[in-house]
């Protein structure tokens, strides 16, 4: 909490303080909406990568040779 002096010093740092606060926690809200965005594309991407891994490992099995106990 600051107090006023003669000279508004304080007032007006305190005041400084609060718009660098505001504007650090409205840029962090920003790269988090990014990563966020992001962190969506590649839970997509991973889940079509491995239903293609699937397929292809279930065609891989399709192809070995069946041994004759």
């Amino acid at each position: 909490m600051a107090l006023l002096t003669e000279s508004g010093f304080l007032c007006r740092q305190s005041s400084k303080q609060k718009k660098a606060i505001q504007t650090a926690i409205r840029k962090n809200k920003e790269a988090n909406a990014v990563l966020a965005r992001l962190n969506s594309e590649l839970q997509q991407q991973l889940k079509e990568v491995h239903k293609e891994r699937t397929a292809l490992e279930t065609q891989l099995e399709q192809l070995r040779p069946v041994t004759v106990l």
